[in-house]
């Protein structure tokens, strides 16, 4: 992990015992630098995307395979999930199905 430490007092710690001195030397500065925060900023925005994603195709899963008549109720229990998002991964996974050649589930 890339941490730049900012020592003001001239207190000179070292590095295994900065967790220790931290509670008792309020002046010690950590900062991360700003290509870890970016990095983690990625890391969890894609995290959040693959989630959200998985449970898109879980919902449209759901309105394939369920019994005629049931997909309001589906959609119902789903709402946070209706979005352009949502419209997004159908065109996809449509597009998919069509190149398939399984224009029914298209």
């Amino acid at each position: 992990m890339n941490l730049k430490l900012l020592n003001y007092r001239n207190c000179n710690l070292q590095r295994d015992r900065f967790s220790d001195n931290l509670t008792t030397n309020p002046q010690l500065l950590m900062i991360a630098d700003e290509s870890l925060i970016t990095e983690l900023t990625a890391t969890i925005y894609n995290a959040m995307n693959e989630q959200l994603t998985q449970a898109y195709l879980n919902l449209i899963n759901q309105l394939l395979t369920c019994n005629e008549g049931d997909e309001p109720q589906i959609l119902q229990e789903n709402q946070r999930l209706l979005d352009r998002g949502l419209i997004e991964i159908m065109i996809a996974v449509a597009q998919q199905y069509r190149e398939a050649g399984r224009e029914n589930e298209a």
